[in-house]
């Protein structure tokens, strides 16, 4: 039902929003916890996509694959390495270069994945 909180618990969940009290525990942790600089890594950790998909619209999509793997601190050469694969595993690895509005919104979302 409307005005239910529904939208404000999964946005607890993944860490897009934090209580005023309390504690939001999620796969053993305590996210209230977490430092700005982690919730990248644990939203990948528990498979977060974004209902606008979040893709930067100035990069590519090998790029917004890369720009992710660069905020959890990946090396150049891990991101070398798996941004293809990731790219090849969701479909689109024959649109690497094309720019997120060039994409249908399947696989914008699919690239969201990756």
């Amino acid at each position: 039902p409307s005005g239910a909180g529904k939208s404000t618990l999964l946005a607890m969940v993944y860490r897009g929003m934090v209580p005023t009290q309390g504690q939001v525990w999620v796969a053993g942790r305590n996210i209230v916890r977490l430092r700005w600089r982690e919730v990248p890594l644990f939203r990948r950790r528990i498979g977060v996509v974004f209902q606008d998909f979040k893709l930067l619209p100035d990069r590519s999509v090998y790029d917004n694959v890369a720009f992710a793997m660069e905020v959890i601190e990946a090396s150049r050469r891990d991101i070398a390495k798996r941004v293809p694969l990731a790219l090849d595993m969701v479909g689109l690895a024959h649109k690497a270069q094309a720019m997120p509005g060039e994409l249908a919104g399947g696989e914008q979302q699919r690239a969201a994945i990756a």
